[in-house]
């Protein structure tokens, strides 16, 4: 689970704070990827989906090019019931 938090006295500075399976997904990508810290990784995941040109991106898994991108469940609909995305 992530609960976001606004830090008070500074409207632009949030905590995250991460627990049970998506901390573990934290450290086992820090360790994969061998990132100098928690801030190199999310920088990279950000760029990464700020750059892509679709609502996704590719990655290849066991030699096949697969399309990745969020579930319906976990983005805006907009009034039609569609993912509201760039």
């Amino acid at each position: 689970m992530i609960t976001k938090r606004v830090i008070a006295g500074s409207p632009k500075k949030v905590a995250f704070e991460f627990d049970n399976g998506d901390f573990q997904a934290i450290e086992s990508t820090m360790a994969k990827y061998h990132f100098v810290d928690e801030q190199a990784m999310f920088r990279f995941a950000l760029v990464i989906l700020l750059r892509a040109e679709r609502n996704g991106v590719y990655i290849d898994e066991g030699g096949n090019r697969i399309f990745v991108s969020p579930s319906g469940n976990i983005v805006s609909q907009d009034e039609q019931g569609n993912p509201s995305v760039a």
